[in-house]
């Protein structure tokens, strides 16, 4: 499976390295410019409707918006996560 390592930046938000699989724009792990490294460890889905932010979009939102664990609690509260 085909990746690349991208450094992304949006205005007013963190800067972060992400590791993205080819023709997907949400990254599979990060490192953010404050020192936050998020990743994903997930299965195959199970099948069946999720409702809820896709785990691949969080990632990327808590690289852009976080800088620490405490942040992070703060951010996800109330997320419906898939």
């Amino acid at each position: 499976m085909p990746r690349s390592v991208v450094e992304y930046h949006t205005p007013n938000k963190y800067k972060f390295l992400g590791l993205f699989k080819l023709g997907n724009m949400f990254p599979m792990g990060g490192l953010n410019e404050k020192g936050l490294s998020v990743s994903v460890s997930a299965g195959a889905p199970t099948g069946g409707v999720n409702k809820g932010i896709n785990v691949h979009l969080l990632t990327r939102e808590i690289l852009e918006n976080c800088k620490n664990i405490v942040d992070i609690k703060e951010y996800i509260k109330g997320k419906t996560i898939e």
